[in-house]
């Protein structure tokens, strides 16, 4: 994508976050809103706090056990560390490098950890001892796609849970109802496919080729076995239980710590209305149409919880609450990523740093 098609886009997404936020400022009563701070539990913060914490721990695990599937074993400290980096990029630094990426550059076999050099565009790599070399940065892809899919469909999955139990609650909303029969809808077309198609029903979609002229033919070449790589990631003999289960129990503590956050805030719904909101709020916090998601994620949340009849002011507390319990934990990835980068640069004038040579790439 070209610089100025790059700033338009960054410029669009500027305008709906600023739009957004316009509107949840005229929206909102502050005198509500302060007294609601004034009411927060700040046992409960905390409580959340060190939660969220336990969550990004327990995603490292999941991630080494996807690399470890494809034969790139990194430890557990390691893939913990660099959590807490892609963090700080995420939600600190104004660049184009999300978080997902800094992990996919952090574990490309025998590339790690990463610097951001000074120069534009140079991103310099230290070889880290050990690391088997034995797969490319297809490998390193699959598996962050793998892990956001796996809990993407398990929080799904928790979703569909709460809108079958809301269902079947007399007096319930009917944002859940439709929530269930989208969800049922779902699960027919998947059941569906897999029983036309066979087990392997993504091999048997992802075609060879396309019939594409010169350049195009290139880059859908190389599209194709990525998507050919990311479908048979799962070898022969290997299971994908373990992860799913993994997936279902992250996901289900992640909705717990949300309802935690939400009593914190004052606000009081039962669980199966959290195992829906939690989903769709993800869900709609994911969508690249606001910078960083700011004034889109607040915007759901007073969607989402009003619907329920929360207050306005309560849900764009918890907002605001889960994002500010964001910065400590991106102030820690922000002290690793410099402590990684002194670590690695030491090593005399020659570039050797105590993780190997240093390889640019521009």
């Amino acid at each position: 994508m070209s610089g100025k098609k790059r700033r338009f886009l960054l410029l669009l997404k500027g305008l709906v976050s600023v739009a957004l936020v316009g509107w949840l400022v005229l929206l909102v009563d502050w005198r509500q809103f302060v007294d609601g701070v004034n009411r927060c539990d700040p046992v409960l913060l905390v409580a959340v706090e060190f939660f969220m914490a336990f969550l990004v721990f327990f995603s490292a695990v999941k991630w080494r056990m996807l690399l470890k599937m494809r034969g790139l074993d990194f430890s557990v400290q390691r893939l913990h560390r660099v959590y807490y980096i892609a963090t700080f990029f995420n939600n600190f630094l104004p660049t184009n490098i999300g978080g997902d990426a800094i992990r996919v550059l952090y574990t490309l076999p025998g590339h790690a950890p990463i610097q951001i050099g000074s120069a534009p565009g140079e991103v310099r790599t230290f070889v880290e001892p050990g690391t088997k070399q034995n797969a490319g940065w297809q490998t390193s892809l699959a598996a962050v796609i793998v892990e956001r899919l796996t809990g993407f469909i398990a929080l799904l999955g928790i979703c569909y849970l709460g809108a079958t139990i809301q269902l079947l609650t007399p007096g319930s909303p009917e944002m859940f109802h439709w929530v269930f029969w989208a969800g049922t809808a779902g699960v027919v077309l998947l059941g569906g496919l897999r029983l036309v198609l066979g087990r392997d029903v993504l091999k048997r979609i992802v075609p060879d080729t396309l019939p594409l002229p010169g350049i195009i033919q290139g880059v859908a070449g190389k599209v194709l076995g990525f998507l050919k790589h990311l479908v048979s990631f799962r070898r022969p003999g290997q299971s994908m239980v373990p992860v799913w289960v993994v997936s279902l129990v992250f996901q289900a503590l992640f909705v717990f710590m949300m309802t935690l956050l939400a009593r914190a805030v004052g606000i009081s719904v039962s669980l199966p209305v959290m195992l829906v909101i939690v989903p769709l709020q993800t869900l709609i916090s994911t969508l690249p149409l606001a910078i960083n998601g700011i004034g889109l994620s607040e915007a759901g949340y007073v969607f989402l919880f009003n619907a329920v009849g929360v207050p306005v002011e309560a849900a764009l507390l918890m907002a605001l609450v889960l994002r500010a319990l964001l910065i400590p934990l991106s102030i820690i990835g922000g002290v690793v990523y410099l402590l990684d980068r002194s670590r690695s640069g030491r090593g005399g004038e020659n570039g050797q740093g105590r993780d190997g040579p240093v390889v640019t790439r521009g």
